[in-house]
């Protein structure tokens, strides 16, 4: 929990600072593009991330050997 409370903070600055950066450097329509498709490939590894960790610790709840196991919480 404590990277995604510190994410609170820095995320607004990542995005500013992209943000800026492509506005600064992406002048041409090949740039804007170019930008724009490293925006979805980051979108889609960081969905790619949630899904194998939903299907790992939620549902069917597969932890692959070596990886984290969380302790056993009372219901």
């Amino acid at each position: 929990m404590k990277y995604f409370r510190r994410r609170l903070d820095q995320a607004p600055r990542d995005v500013a600072f992209a943000l800026d950066y492509v506005k600064r450097h992406a002048k041409t329509p090949g740039d804007q593009v170019a930008a724009r498709n490293a925006l979805i490939f980051k979108c889609n590894v960081l969905w790619s991330q949630l899904d194998a960790l939903y299907f790992a610790y939620v549902d069917p709840g597969f932890i692959p050997p070596g990886a984290f196991v969380p302790e056993q919480q009372d219901e």
